[in-house]
């Protein structure tokens, strides 16, 4: 079965062929869908456009390689949760046994 990249997806390989300390340890591609693209252009303004990467380490017959998720970064839309402060600690009662009745 032929490996198919899906959209949004990449993959690195280890970079077996080095001919230097300054060239890559891994190369690959991504595969970005058109409607992530297009989510990411009409996000506002700015001159960059930054997308959230997660990694698996994959094992092949020759080598590893990392296989890639990219996304839209994460935004935290939840307001944040109030912190209960702690209850006080509990009163005790000292009782005085010299107090003649």
């Amino acid at each position: 079965m032929a490996f198919e990249q899906r959209p949004d997806t990449g993959v690195l390989f280890e970079n077996n062929r080095k001919t230097s300390d300054y060239a890559p340890d891994y190369k690959g591609n991504v595969l970005i869908s058109r409607e992530l693209l297009q989510e990411l252009f009409d996000g506002g303004g700015e001159d960059a456009i930054k997308l959230d990467i997660s990694a698996w380490k994959k094992p092949t017959n020759s080598s590893e390689l990392l296989s890639l998720k990219v996304s839209k970064p994460f935004v935290n839309n939840k307001p944040a949760t109030p912190v209960k402060p702690p209850d006080p600690p509990p009163t005790y009662f000292v009782i005085d046994d010299d107090i003649p009745f």
